[in-house]
Protein backbone atom coordinates (compact mmCIF):
# COMPACT_ATOMS: atom_id res chain seq x y z
CA UNK A 1 0.00 0.00 0.00
CA UNK A 2 1.43 3.33 -1.56
CA UNK A 3 1.59 5.96 1.75
CA UNK A 4 -0.62 8.65 -0.21
CA UNK A 5 -3.23 6.48 -0.56
CA UNK A 6 -6.29 6.50 0.95
CA UNK A 7 -8.19 3.06 3.25
CA UNK A 8 -11.33 2.85 2.05
CA UNK A 9 -13.89 -0.07 3.48
CA UNK A 10 -15.18 -2.51 1.04
CA UNK A 11 -17.37 -0.82 -1.83
CA UNK A 12 -18.47 -2.19 -5.31
CA UNK A 13 -17.08 -1.83 -8.38
CA UNK A 14 -17.72 1.07 -10.33
CA UNK A 15 -21.06 0.04 -11.88
CA UNK A 16 -20.91 -0.47 -15.44
CA UNK A 17 -23.90 1.60 -15.89
CA UNK A 18 -21.34 4.86 -15.61
CA UNK A 19 -19.49 3.77 -18.65
CA UNK A 20 -22.17 3.02 -20.45
CA UNK A 21 -23.75 6.44 -19.63
CA UNK A 22 -20.41 7.94 -20.66
CA UNK A 23 -20.81 6.31 -23.91
CA UNK A 24 -24.35 7.57 -24.42
CA UNK A 25 -23.18 11.22 -23.90
CA UNK A 26 -20.92 10.79 -26.00
CA UNK A 27 -22.87 9.53 -29.48
CA UNK A 28 -25.24 11.72 -28.74
CA UNK A 29 -22.19 14.93 -27.92
CA UNK A 30 -19.68 13.87 -29.97
CA UNK A 31 -17.62 14.00 -26.20
CA UNK A 32 -17.57 13.27 -22.78
CA UNK A 33 -19.39 15.59 -20.12
CA UNK A 34 -16.77 18.26 -19.57
CA UNK A 35 -14.94 18.55 -16.45
CA UNK A 36 -15.10 22.03 -14.44
CA UNK A 37 -12.18 23.41 -12.46
CA UNK A 38 -12.47 23.04 -8.48
CA UNK A 39 -14.36 25.72 -7.35
CA UNK A 40 -16.64 26.39 -10.54
CA UNK A 41 -20.36 26.97 -9.89
CA UNK A 42 -21.47 24.96 -12.63
CA UNK A 43 -22.87 21.02 -12.51
CA UNK A 44 -21.20 18.29 -12.01
CA UNK A 45 -20.53 16.23 -15.14
CA UNK A 46 -22.49 13.56 -12.61
CA UNK A 47 -25.80 15.60 -13.46
CA UNK A 48 -25.16 15.81 -17.43
CA UNK A 49 -25.29 11.79 -17.48
CA UNK A 50 -28.24 11.65 -15.65
CA UNK A 51 -30.65 11.42 -18.86
CA UNK A 52 -28.28 8.41 -19.60
CA UNK A 53 -29.10 6.77 -16.48
CA UNK A 54 -32.91 6.93 -16.66
CA UNK A 55 -33.01 9.95 -14.39
CA UNK A 56 -34.29 12.36 -17.30
CA UNK A 57 -37.02 13.64 -14.70
CA UNK A 58 -34.34 14.44 -12.20
CA UNK A 59 -32.43 16.04 -14.63
CA UNK A 60 -35.12 18.39 -16.16
CA UNK A 61 -35.56 19.84 -12.55
CA UNK A 62 -31.88 21.03 -12.23
CA UNK A 63 -31.21 24.94 -12.70
CA UNK A 64 -28.65 24.22 -14.86
CA UNK A 65 -28.03 28.10 -14.87
CA UNK A 66 -26.78 28.21 -11.88
CA UNK A 67 -24.40 27.26 -9.66
CA UNK A 68 -24.53 23.55 -8.07
CA UNK A 69 -24.79 24.92 -4.66
CA UNK A 70 -28.10 27.54 -5.59
CA UNK A 71 -30.77 26.77 -3.32
CA UNK A 72 -32.55 25.34 -5.76
CA UNK A 73 -29.95 22.63 -6.75
CA UNK A 74 -28.77 21.93 -3.57
CA UNK A 75 -32.09 20.68 -2.66
CA UNK A 76 -31.83 18.49 -5.51
CA UNK A 77 -28.42 16.58 -4.12
CA UNK A 78 -30.33 14.38 -1.53
CA UNK A 79 -31.78 12.95 -4.55
CA UNK A 80 -28.19 10.95 -6.00
CA UNK A 81 -29.39 7.87 -7.49
CA UNK A 82 -28.13 4.79 -6.51
CA UNK A 83 -25.27 4.22 -9.21
CA UNK A 84 -23.12 7.18 -7.33
CA UNK A 85 -23.75 5.58 -4.04
CA UNK A 86 -21.10 3.88 -2.26
CA UNK A 87 -21.19 1.44 0.70
CA UNK A 88 -19.73 3.48 3.04
CA UNK A 89 -21.67 6.56 1.88
CA UNK A 90 -25.11 8.32 2.18
CA UNK A 91 -26.13 10.73 -0.10
CA UNK A 92 -25.41 13.40 -1.53
CA UNK A 93 -21.55 11.91 -0.99
CA UNK A 94 -20.02 10.00 -4.03
CA UNK A 95 -16.16 8.46 -4.14
CA UNK A 96 -16.77 8.35 -8.19
CA UNK A 97 -14.60 10.60 -9.62
CA UNK A 98 -12.86 11.33 -13.09
CA UNK A 99 -9.12 11.93 -13.17
CA UNK A 100 -8.34 15.43 -14.16
CA UNK A 101 -4.90 17.66 -15.20
CA UNK A 102 -2.52 18.24 -18.34
CA UNK A 103 -1.83 14.12 -18.44
CA UNK A 104 -4.87 12.87 -17.61
CA UNK A 105 -7.63 12.40 -20.49
CA UNK A 106 -9.87 15.03 -18.98
CA UNK A 107 -8.97 18.44 -18.39
CA UNK A 108 -11.23 21.11 -16.50
CA UNK A 109 -13.03 22.80 -18.84
CA UNK A 110 -12.21 21.12 -22.23
CA UNK A 111 -13.90 18.44 -24.25
CA UNK A 112 -12.61 15.12 -25.12
CA UNK A 113 -13.28 12.62 -27.27
CA UNK A 114 -12.87 8.58 -28.14
CA UNK A 115 -10.10 10.47 -30.79
CA UNK A 116 -7.93 11.72 -27.95
CA UNK A 117 -7.08 8.66 -26.78
CA UNK A 118 -4.69 7.47 -28.37
CA UNK A 119 -2.98 4.94 -26.16
CA UNK A 120 -6.31 2.89 -27.05
CA UNK A 121 -9.83 2.83 -24.93
CA UNK A 122 -8.90 -0.44 -23.52
CA UNK A 123 -5.58 0.42 -21.73
CA UNK A 124 -6.74 4.33 -20.39
CA UNK A 125 -8.85 5.11 -17.03
CA UNK A 126 -11.38 6.53 -17.62
CA UNK A 127 -13.39 6.42 -13.64
CA UNK A 128 -11.72 5.92 -10.72
CA UNK A 129 -13.12 4.96 -6.96
CA UNK A 130 -11.39 7.93 -4.77
CA UNK A 131 -10.37 8.13 -1.19
CA UNK A 132 -12.29 11.27 -0.46
CA UNK A 133 -15.73 11.91 -1.35
CA UNK A 134 -17.72 14.65 -2.89
CA UNK A 135 -20.80 15.98 -3.21
CA UNK A 136 -22.36 14.15 -6.45
CA UNK A 137 -23.18 17.48 -8.16
CA UNK A 138 -20.42 19.39 -7.19
CA UNK A 139 -17.99 19.84 -10.13
CA UNK A 140 -15.02 18.26 -8.31
CA UNK A 141 -12.99 15.26 -9.61
CA UNK A 142 -9.03 14.16 -8.60
CA UNK A 143 -6.69 16.09 -9.75
CA UNK A 144 -3.91 13.73 -11.43
CA UNK A 145 0.24 14.48 -10.87
CA UNK A 146 2.84 11.99 -11.94
CA UNK A 147 4.72 12.70 -9.32
CA UNK A 148 2.08 11.16 -7.14
CA UNK A 149 0.26 8.94 -9.18
CA UNK A 150 -1.28 6.84 -6.08
CA UNK A 151 -2.48 10.58 -4.18
CA UNK A 152 -6.70 10.40 -3.67
CA UNK A 153 -7.08 6.88 -4.83
CA UNK A 154 -8.86 4.64 -2.70
CA UNK A 155 -7.34 1.27 -1.46
CA UNK A 156 -9.98 -1.54 -1.58
CA UNK A 157 -9.28 -4.68 -0.56
CA UNK A 158 -5.66 -4.11 -1.70
CA UNK A 159 -6.96 -2.95 -4.98
CA UNK A 160 -7.16 0.67 -6.49
CA UNK A 161 -11.05 0.25 -8.66
CA UNK A 162 -10.51 2.13 -12.15
CA UNK A 163 -12.82 1.50 -15.32
CA UNK A 164 -11.20 2.37 -18.67
CA UNK A 165 -12.41 3.88 -21.59
CA UNK A 166 -13.90 0.70 -23.16
CA UNK A 167 -16.01 0.21 -19.69
CA UNK A 168 -13.97 -2.65 -18.41
CA UNK A 169 -13.41 -2.81 -15.30
CA UNK A 170 -9.45 -2.59 -13.80
CA UNK A 171 -8.76 -3.64 -10.61
CA UNK A 172 -4.93 -3.76 -10.20
CA UNK A 173 -3.05 -4.13 -6.62
CA UNK A 174 -2.28 -0.79 -4.23
CA UNK A 175 1.16 -2.01 -5.23
CA UNK A 176 1.34 -1.73 -9.09
CA UNK A 177 4.73 -0.25 -10.24
CA UNK A 178 4.13 3.69 -10.03
CA UNK A 179 4.92 3.93 -14.09
CA UNK A 180 2.70 1.74 -14.86
CA UNK A 181 -0.21 3.02 -13.03
CA UNK A 182 1.11 6.32 -14.74
CA UNK A 183 0.82 5.02 -18.53
CA UNK A 184 -2.59 3.67 -17.54
CA UNK A 185 -4.00 7.14 -16.69
CA UNK A 186 -2.13 9.21 -19.63
CA UNK A 187 -4.44 8.87 -22.64
CA UNK A 188 -1.04 10.35 -24.98
CA UNK A 189 1.56 9.17 -23.36
CA UNK A 190 2.64 6.73 -25.96
CA UNK A 191 3.41 4.19 -22.92
CA UNK A 192 2.99 0.66 -23.41
CA UNK A 193 0.16 -0.65 -20.92
CA UNK A 194 -1.75 -3.33 -21.95
CA UNK A 195 -4.87 -3.20 -19.39
CA UNK A 196 -5.77 -7.01 -20.69
CA UNK A 197 -3.16 -8.08 -19.10
CA UNK A 198 -2.80 -6.48 -16.09
CA UNK A 199 -6.66 -7.71 -15.12
CA UNK A 200 -5.45 -11.28 -16.57
CA UNK A 201 -1.86 -11.00 -14.22
CA UNK A 202 -3.67 -9.42 -11.13
CA UNK A 203 -6.42 -11.38 -10.61
CA UNK A 204 -4.41 -14.90 -10.47
CA UNK A 205 -4.89 -16.79 -7.26
CA UNK A 206 -3.30 -15.85 -4.54
CA UNK A 207 -1.79 -12.54 -5.94
CA UNK A 208 -2.14 -10.73 -2.69
CA UNK A 209 0.16 -11.93 -0.32
CA UNK A 210 -0.29 -11.83 3.54
CA UNK A 211 1.18 -8.65 3.82
CA UNK A 212 -1.61 -6.53 1.72
CA UNK A 213 1.60 -6.94 -1.49
CA UNK A 214 1.04 -8.55 -4.84
CA UNK A 215 3.09 -11.56 -5.70
CA UNK A 216 2.96 -10.58 -9.21
CA UNK A 217 3.65 -7.27 -8.95
CA UNK A 218 6.97 -8.32 -6.31
CA UNK A 219 8.04 -11.00 -8.97
CA UNK A 220 7.86 -8.18 -11.55
CA UNK A 221 10.07 -5.84 -9.89
CA UNK A 222 12.42 -8.27 -8.38
CA UNK A 223 12.82 -9.22 -12.41
CA UNK A 224 13.11 -5.19 -13.39
CA UNK A 225 15.84 -4.77 -10.78
CA UNK A 226 18.26 -7.60 -11.75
Amino acid sequence: MHSNMDLSPLSPFIPSALAVAMHGYHSIYGNFPMTLAEGTSGLSWRVHLLPYLDQEALYKRFKLDEPWDSPANRELARHMPEVYRSLDKAAPETHFMLLTGSEAAFQPGNPVSFRQITDGVSNTIMLVHAGATTIWTKPSDLPFDRTQPFKGLAGVNHRIETCTFDGAQLAPPTDIDAKLLTALVTPRGGEIADALGIHMRFNEPDEIRGDGTSRIVAEKNQAMAR
